[in-house]
């Protein structure tokens, strides 16, 4: 398959901290969902994935939905490293400068896909609209 170009990129890092509070301008935060509005998550250094060899929403088995992101050959080994890394922490992903899930990350992921979980079908057909 060939791959393609993402319209926007996908970003994963560990998240540090959260402040249960819409983020302040200048505070470093990326804004995401929270129990009643926005919450700021606070970031370390993480992975950005611009290309994917396919894009596609799934039913997540849980009533829910996802979006599976099929890596690149070449991207595989440095996310499956990262997320060797990460693995055991909550980490957070992002599109456009802001959260759409923040999953905990339980073990390291083989590198294939990056799945990104806890949708609504509107949320991820959104998110495939922004990514495609």
């Amino acid at each position: 398959m060939t791959p393609r170009q993402l319209r926007n990129s996908v970003s994963v890092a560990v998240v540090t901290r959260i402040d249960e509070a819409a983020c302040v301008a200048g505070s470093g935060g990326v804004p995401g969902p929270g129990r009643d509005g926005d919450w700021c998550y606070f970031l370390d250094q993480g992975l950005d994935v611009t290309r994917a060899e396919r894009i596609e929403s799934v039913q997540d088995g849980f009533g829910g939905f996802a979006v599976e992101v099929t890596l690149t050959p070449a991207d595989r080994g440095e996310f499956a490293a990262w997320t060797a890394r990460a693995a055991g922490r909550q980490i957070a992903i992002s599109v456009q400068g802001r959260i759409v899930a923040a999953p905990q990350l339980l073990e390291p992921l083989g590198g294939n896909w990056l799945d990104i979980p806890g949708l609504t079908e509107a949320d991820a057909g959104t998110l495939m609209r922004q990514l495609r």
